[in-house]
């Protein structure tokens, strides 16, 4: 059997092909579980304060850009709002103290350094 120089280019193109769209779904599905387990690592964080407890539920992730040779997800809370105070610290009313600092998001964002180091296919 014969191959023809125009026949061997398409069929190495085609298995770049497979071998890209095999690779690029083994990729997305690693980050969506590391996505899962830092979103996990966040409600469960005992750093953070439970009050009512609506912070630590709503903790998320999405997939915000997915397209060839790419994709991005997102980990973020729906109470966007009291992530810099916990995180930070504030005054209290009337300025004589401060609040504890909560750091939650820069221990999360080691973890996700971390699980990114030991990332491979």
């Amino acid at each position: 059997m014969s191959i023809g120089i125009d026949e061997l280019s398409e069929a190495i193109m085609k298995e770049m092909e497979a071998y890209t769209q095999e690779v690029e779904s083994v990729t997305g599905e690693k980050l969506d579980e590391i996505s899962k387990q830092l979103v996990f690592s966040l409600r469960n964080n005992p750093n953070i304060p439970v009050r009512t407890g609506k912070y630590k539920k709503s903790f998320y992730f999405k997939t915000v850009a997915k397209g060839r040779g790419y994709h991005r997800n997102v980990i973020a809370n729906r109470r966007y709002y009291m992530t810099h105070l916990l995180e930070d610290g504030h005054a209290i009313h009337g300025g004589t103290s401060r609040t504890n600092k909560h750091p939650h998001w820069s221990e999360a964002e080691k973890l996700a350094k971390k699980l990114l180091e030991g990332f491979s296919l």
